[in-house]
């Protein structure tokens, strides 16, 4: 048996945020077993390689990875099994192993996202819902036909329990995106002076919504507070950003950090008092769990699986999509960080790389 993960991601490289982290974790969990395995993926850094990744793609292109999956299928149908495990990240980069060598081996697919809340990114307004209608009956068919299908969000799997699950409910596990809880043991809680700096780390991209962000610290600067904002990450909207940063009346405020290695999250986040996320939608997004590790009150948007993580009031805030909304919330833990009110609520040991991956690796032999 050979298990071989299909990921638009590299794992070698440790700056491409949370993505990169779940399949970095994957990797080094394969890497602890004595199994056969292969990461089939796209290359996004120059100066590693390794004998269990096989790169078929450069860079973040989904639909250039997806042509080269067919490639690679039609290349390597000879040689894969009735044994082998095929693990796909999204649901519709299944479809070159089907058309390709049909049902043969295991199948499962996880699904990090609501395909459609993408489109919705991507398209906007009635062509997203076009496009989704199609899609629906793609995406229903792969759920049919795979053996396992992985979320690492229950509110996801909800979201599409009668959309696309239907009766398929059965194939279906919960199992949370994993991160190296490791790399945060010994933090402790932020000072009185890191009160009023918040953080935000992740991809310059819409899904991320930093203008939320920045206009978050603008809203808390209008009303008198003197706070300040790191934005840490590169992207397809720096440029839009910076211009936006450029032109705020408290740009004095907002510090464009750029790209940042994974090995240095750790250290960011301690010069930081609030982590905050505005993203528009998520999973299961590492830099809460991250910033939890770190002993930081969190402040994000209601996406994905946070309110798992997050216990109103103790150790951070769930709140609407406006500024108003996390400004109010900043405060709020701003003031957790200066009365010594905030508390570790969650037991890392349960969501530890090491638990959760081997969670993911049963996956592969049930």
């Amino acid at each position: 048996m050979t298990i071989y993960v299909f990921y638009n991601n590299d794992p070698l490289a440790s700056d491409q945020g949370g993505g990169a982290e779940h399949l970095r974790g994957i990797y080094r969990a394969l890497n602890r077993t004595d199994k056969s395995f292969k990461l089939v993926s796209s290359k996004m850094q120059d100066k590693y390689d390794s004998k269990d990744v096989e790169y078929i793609s450069n860079g973040a292109n989904i639909m250039l990875f997806f042509m080269a999956m067919f490639v690679w299928f039609f290349k390597n149908k000879s040689s894969l099994t009735e044994s082998d495990v095929f693990h796909f990240h999204r649901n519709y980069t299944v479809w070159p192993k089907f058309l390709v060598i049909g049902k043969r081996g295991k199948t499962i697919i996880t699904y990090h996202n609501h395909t459609g809340k993408i489109l919705e990114d991507w398209f906007g307004g009635w062509v997203a819902s076009v496009v989704r209608n199609i899609m629906l009956r793609f995406e229903r068919s792969a759920v049919s036909l795979v053996d396992r299908v992985i979320f690492v969000s229950d509110g996801v799997r909800q979201q599409l329990k009668r959309e696309v699950i239907r009766s398929n409910y059965n194939k279906t596990v919960v199992i949370p995106a994993a991160f190296d809880s490791s790399a945060f043991e010994g933090c402790s809680t932020a000072e009185a002076e890191l009160a009023n700096r918040i953080v935000v780390i992740g991809r310059l991209a819409s899904i991320k919504n930093f203008n939320l962000a920045i206009e978050t610290l603008e809203f808390l600067c209008a009303e008198g507070h003197q706070y300040y904002l790191t934005i840490v990450g590169d992207g397809e909207l720096r440029d839009e950003l910076e211009k936006k940063v450029g032109a705020s009346k408290f740009k004095e405020n907002i510090i464009m950090y750029g790209l940042a290695e994974h090995s240095e999250i750790r250290e960011i986040i301690a010069k930081h008092g609030i982590v905050m996320v505005s993203s528009k939608f998520e999973a299961s997004p590492t830099i809460v769990k991250e910033g939890i590790a770190s002993m930081r009150p969190i402040v994000t948007t209601d996406v994905g699986d946070v309110d798992l993580w997050i216990k109103e009031g103790v150790n951070g805030y769930i709140c609407n999509h406006t500024a108003e909304s996390l400004g109010s919330a900043i405060k709020q833990a701003s003031n957790l960080i200066l009365e010594g009110g905030y508390k570790q609520s969650v037991d890392l040991n349960e969501f530890s790389e090491l638990t959760i991956m081997n969670k993911l690796i049963e996956q592969y032999t049930f």
